[in-house]
């Protein structure tokens, strides 16, 4: 993990892969060399990768979060199409579902699409900063802000 929080991606992959030699199933390891190989532009390790995990763990929607930047990048946009469908399915209320569907319109200079899926993105994270602000408030009565802190700032981390 440590190498690749320093972008040291090649040190990276080949930890992972020394890993998956003596745990082959070790989803851990598959993530970290499906996301560092995806900053190598290794699209095609990175999407194979992430397809075995999503198949293993179809709950798990940061895997096929990851899938569909692996597809927008190496410009498969019917396959990301199709995987934003079935991820709308479970998590209607993820703006970064209509954010992706956005950045797709726009490459297919589809400009009502792209501005029809950026207005859904800004209403949902406008719902959504509601319970955030609440949650600080909370943390902040109980005394723990410096904990909501570290906290959202982890999450910022983890959806990037």
């Amino acid at each position: 993990m440590a190498e690749y929080q320093n972008r040291n991606f090649d040190q990276a992959i080949l930890i992972a892969d020394n890993i998956l030699k003596e745990k082959k199933n070790f989803d851990a390891a598959n993530f970290l060399k499906a996301k560092a190989s995806f900053f190598k532009n290794d699209f095609y390790t990175a999407e194979k990768t992430l397809q075995m995990l999503g198949k293993k763990h179809p709950e798990n929607f940061d895997y096929k979060l990851w899938l569909l930047r692996t597809y927008f990048l190496s410009e498969k946009l019917k396959e990301a199409d199709e995987l934003i469908a079935e991820l709308k399915e479970n998590n209607s209320e993820d703006w970064r579902l209509f954010y992706w569907q956005a950045l797709i319109a726009k490459s297919q200079n589809n400009f009502e699409k792209y501005f029809l899926s950026l207005n859904s993105a800004e209403q949902v994270l406008k719902e959504t900063s509601f319970i955030y602000k609440e949650l600080a408030v909370i943390w902040m009565e109980l005394g723990m802000a410096d904990r909501y802190m570290k906290y959202t700032e982890k999450k910022e981390v983890l959806t990037k």
